[in-house]
């Protein structure tokens, strides 16, 4: 026995007067595991004493259900194997478990999963830690009002008001424009902004913490943004601030409105084929390339239906390792074209070079950030270039290559 595990026991116990475990000592009991110096003893002495099973059947409510499993993922190593056996065989005579709300798209045990490889990418690839983090926008509306500003998640925004969807679906002129991307003249909106105003939203985009449905994973707080887009830019051969410039540029165009529509409409009856998250990335082009590969083992990701996919990608670090991933994927391929047969993009970008791709972004022409720009946006490398991104996103470097931006 441990300590830990005797008053684990003690909180979910029955009695002839206590029939239930209240909220409160179900709080307790997470914080214990949460904070437990030997969590996979502990788990080896409940399930010795045939308690760990009655730990996941006893405590709810859903919520607090997936609090305790996540906390138990990402703390055991030795005895994950049993915890997971033990998680099994409670789900006997409650199959559904904590699949409810946004949750419906995650079996239990999926989620038991996703928890536990989250756990082990986070402390392989350097972010598990908290870092020190900064403050969200209160912006809830216009451009640079969505989950890169305000750190409000897709998955918790208001469901779209009936008659908006109507609306939308009828094509309604002025629905369709509040629910779209809110910049037409890209340069005109820049103008607009001081450089210190875009230094201010870059380190609002990278200071806060991790928007993630996955908190109860990490050791303690969500590690911050920046750190991930580190441990991204590491695991993939780029630099942060060219991550950063990316995302910084699909939020600035980006609001809570198009958040909310874009992740609905993934998860309804439709499936939606929509873009999602910090570096808006496109469902379909997230299964096709397998942009979690990095964050979650195959057995997971082969069981992961496309609301599943899409709803992960509304989760921060996710979103950002998918980012990276096909930052390099385009970069990759770009190393293997044929500048001749790219007449549009040559003359567009004079000081391109693609074999420069092949290697780490600090050593690329500019006008190789500028390219890739537009083929992020597009069918890379087909010669069709995106007007007026390319400047969008090569401003958004300038941000954070300016000596004033802290990358936390």
């Amino acid at each position: 026995m441990t300590a830990t595990s005797d008053l684990i026991e003690s909180l979910i116990s029955y009695s002839w007067d206590d029939w239930q475990v209240t909220r409160q000592e179900a709080r307790r009991v997470i914080a214990a595991i949460r904070n437990d110096n030997v969590p996979d003893a502990t788990i080896a002495a409940l399930d010795k004493s045939g308690s760990l099973i009655k730990l996941f059947q006893r405590v709810g409510p859903p919520e607090l259900a997936r609090s305790l499993i996540a906390s138990i993922a990402g703390r055991t190593t030795m005895q994950r194997y049993q915890a997971r056996n033990a998680l099994i065989r409670s789900l006997i005579n409650n199959p559904l478990g904590t699949q409810t709300d946004n949750w419906i798209y995650f079996p239990t045990i999926t989620f038991f999963d996703i928890c536990a490889d989250l756990a082990d990418a986070a402390g392989r690839l350097g972010f598990a830690a908290a870092g020190a983090t900064g403050v969200a926008s209160q912006a809830i509306q216009g451009p640079f009002s969505g989950v890169g500003a305000t750190g409000v998640n897709p998955t918790d925004l208001p469901s779209i008001a009936f008659g908006d969807q109507l609306k939308l679906l009828n094509k309604d002129p002025a629905t369709v424009t509040k629910y779209s991307n809110p910049l037409g003249d890209l340069g005109a909106y820049l103008s607009q902004l001081s450089p210190q105003d875009k230094l201010n939203q870059a380190q609002t985009l990278v200071g806060q913490p991790i928007s993630t449905l996955f908190p109860d994973a990490y050791p303690g707080n969500p590690p911050s943004r920046a750190k991930v887009m580190s441990a991204a830019a590491r695991k993939y051969d780029l630099t942060p601030q060219l991550i950063g410039a990316i995302i910084l540029a699909e939020q600035r165009d980006q609001t809570r409105d198009e958040d909310a529509k874009d992740y609905q409409a993934a998860v309804s009856i439709k499936s939606a084929n929509t873009s999602i998250g910090l570096g808006q990335v496109v469902v379909s082009t997230a299964i096709k390339y397998e942009l979690f590969t990095d964050l979650l083992g195959q057995p997971v990701r082969r069981g992961l239906s496309r609301k599943a996919v899409a709803t992960l990608l509304a989760s921060d670090e996710f979103n950002i390792f998918a980012t990276a991933r096909y930052i390099r994927y385009v970069a990759n391929l770009a190393s293997q074209q044929d500048l001749r047969k790219l007449p549009k993009t040559r003359g567009a970008f004079p000081s391109i070079d693609l074999r420069a791709y092949a290697g780490n972004p600090r050593n690329w022409p500019r006008d190789n950030v500028r390219a890739l720009a537009s083929e992020y946006t597009s069918r890379p490398w087909d010669d069709n270039l995106s007007p007026g991104w390319p400047m969008f996103v090569d401003d958004a470097y300038a941000t954070f290559l300016d000596p004033g931006m802290r990358f936390p």
